[in-house]
């Protein structure tokens, strides 16, 4: 899912219940369980410079050698992402949301 599509289905939702409505993940369709959204983070390509530029340091790499060091490791440039953060558990899936999921 896209970010687009994502905000499609939230407004949609937004404009059928309302913008103060909690917004929750459902998860393992075998034993659902629901939990709380805790934070949304952004993974790009500056995060992760800033992660290889980081990780270098603590491991004492001479600024010279970094293009050596980074060689063959594959920090996932390009693969820009959002994520949802699982906060805490709620409990478990209850059965109408279980049925409009499909689960």
């Amino acid at each position: 899912m896209t970010i687009d599509m994502l905000i499609e289905r939230l407004q949609e939702a937004k404009s059928w219940i309302g913008g103060d409505c909690e917004v929750r993940f459902a998860q393992q369709p075998s034993r659902p369980f629901e939990y709380s959204i805790a934070d949304c983070v952004v993974v790009d390509d500056d995060v992760k410079r800033e992660f290889e530029t980081r990780s270098a340091i603590e491991e004492g790499i001479p600024m010279e050698d970094w293009d050596e060091w980074t060689n063959g490791r594959d920090f996932g440039y390009g693969d820009d992402c959002v994520y949802l953060v699982e906060g805490r558990q709620i409990g478990y899936l209850d059965e109408v949301a279980r049925e409009e999921i499909g689960w």
